[in-house]
């Protein structure tokens, strides 16, 4: 019998020093529990407020430097997949795709301060550690039959598609990505009879965690956990959902 994949999905974690790293040693945790063939870190893994143009300036950049940034960014690396590889049998695919809060925040403030320029850059971040492929912010990474991405757009506009169904009617084939940190499905079959599934797979912030752009009732749209898609066949599969606070009870 033919064993088909599994994909674990991770939502944007924007780790940063105002929250505990906790999280990511229960997502090591789960991962060592249900062995994933391929880890997707969906992009925005740290939030870099020191180089936010947003909230620079705020109270929420407040103490904020790039280097605890990083090193925060680092660790939650370290915690989250420092023992895949001592797990007897088990070498999974990793990859960490590109958000604008790493790289696109990086390219805006080197373009605005071309001194730090070498300096401020993405390889500082360690992105191909431990085994990870680092695809590059906005660029379609395809894996069985899935295209993953931070976010997807139409050519003719630089603003992302947030609406499941939209995102199927445009692109034609099963597709997942993050960014608006909301739990969004929308299912069709194509000419093939195949199925086809477009998904934004939420977040995956501290219970704790509030994000003091978003207000009470951003967070409370926002969808915190981990998505596994078992059985993966050329862009179909099953799509289990565990929330943070479930995650929280059976891995910390």
């Amino acid at each position: 019998m033919k064993k088909y994949k599994t994909h674990l999905v991770i939502g944007d974690a924007h780790s940063t020093p105002k929250v505990s790293n906790r999280r990511f040693e229960w997502l090591a945790n789960f991962i060592e529990d249900k062995k994933p063939d391929v880890i997707i870190d969906i992009g925005d893994w740290g939030d870099f407020d020191s180089i936010g143009e947003y909230s620079k300036g705020t109270k929420e950049s407040w103490g904020s430097t790039f280097e605890r940034d990083v090193e925060c960014f680092k660790d939650a690396t370290r915690k989250a997949f420092g023992r895949i590889r001592s797990i007897k049998g088990y070498n999974p695919r990793l990859i960490r795709i590109g958000g604008n809060h790493e790289e696109g925040r990086i390219g805006k403030f080197v373009n605005k301060n071309p001194e730090f320029e070498g300096t401020i850059t993405l390889s500082v971040l360690g992105l191909n550690e431990f085994g990870g492929k680092y695809v590059p912010f906005r660029e379609p990474c395809i894996i069985d039959g899935i295209a993953y991405c931070h976010y997807f757009y139409d050519k003719d506009s630089r603003y992302p598609i947030t609406n499941a169904k939209t995102l199927l009617q445009r692109k034609f084939m099963s597709a997942t990505w993050g960014h608006s940190h909301v739990r969004d499905i929308f299912e069709g079959v194509n000419a093939e009879k195949r199925r086809v599934i477009a998904l934004n797979a939420g977040c995956f912030l501290d219970p704790e965690q509030m994000m003091g752009y978003a207000g009470p009732q951003g967070n409370a749209r926002w969808w915190s956990g981990l998505v596994l898609k078992q059985d993966v066949n050329n862009g179909s599969y099953d799509p289990h959902f565990y929330n943070i606070d479930y995650i929280k009870r059976m891995y910390s």
